[in-house]
């Protein structure tokens, strides 16, 4: 099934930045996992809601981009960030609740 994406009207924008953070926030529950778990993740089996970049900075002050991909459940979802000069990508997992997946020991 084909679905067209549009943009958020401010009230509802306001509403997910209130509860996921702005722009160059990290979400909360911000979480890197491995290439492994992120194959057996529920990113596969549900549709995105919303998608949304960002360039976030850590601790070291250096930038992190990525696509953050909601899920339907309202809580949270999964990103992929790439570093194009390090050619490498990472997955994380984010989420105002604790979301399991395979190979977790508490889920």
């Amino acid at each position: 099934m084909l679905y067209e994406m549009t943009p958020l009207e401010d009230e509802e924008y306001f509403a997910f930045e209130e509860r996921f953070g702005g722009f160059n926030d990290f979400p909360p529950g911000w979480e890197e996992i491995t290439s492994e778990q992120f194959a057996q993740s529920n990113f596969f089996v549900y549709l995105s809601t919303h998608i949304e970049y960002r360039q976030m900075l850590n601790s070291q002050r250096k930038p992190v981009f990525a696509n953050l991909y909601y899920l339907p459940s309202g809580n949270g979802g999964y990103a992929i960030s790439h570093d194009y000069w390090a050619k490498k990508v990472r997955f994380f997992k984010f989420g105002v609740t604790s979301m399991p997946h395979p190979g977790d020991s508490s889920g």
